[in-house]
């Protein structure tokens, strides 16, 4: 009994000085891109487009391949907004505050929507044809259109 109690105290100890050793939280948060929106990285070129200029673009009704009713931003409409034509990139890659990231060709583009959280702070990509949301990301922070 006495040796399981002296290995449970060593082992509070460890984790005690690993938690004082940890990295403190990132600064980048959700509330922080909340603020900033999302940043468009366009043949080594950034535009920031910020929340509320997104909500000036119309707001489109969709439902999804597995039946969701819901309303977003189609990238179509994004990069219209910002000038650029689909047929000067081949594909998007999103990227999230979480380090998760989607990558998908321009064919889908038509499929491909920013719709904001229930928070209305934070936006996520939504795949309308995808029979399974594995490549729904939340927390977007930036979209990069490659050539």
């Amino acid at each position: 009994m006495k040796k399981i109690l002296i290995i449970l105290l060593i082992l509070v100890a460890v984790l005690s000085v690993l938690l004082l050793l940890r990295e403190p939280p990132s600064k980048t948060n959700s509330q922080q891109i909340s603020k900033n929106g999302i940043d468009i990285l366009i043949r080594g070129n950034s535009f920031h487009l910020s929340f509320d200029e997104l909500r000036k673009n119309r707001l489109y009704k969709f439902s999804t391949k597995m039946g969701d009713e819901l309303s977003g931003y189609p990238l179509t409409e994004i990069t219209n907004f910002l000038g650029v034509k689909p047929s000067s990139f081949s594909s998007l890659n999103f990227y999230a505050i979480d380090g998760w990231t989607v990558k998908t060709e321009t064919s889908e583009l038509t499929d491909c929507y920013l719709v904001f959280l229930p928070s209305q702070k934070d936006v996520q990509v939504i795949f309308a044809e995808d029979e399974h949301p594995q490549r729904w990301l939340k927390f977007i922070k930036k979209i990069e259109l490659t050539k």
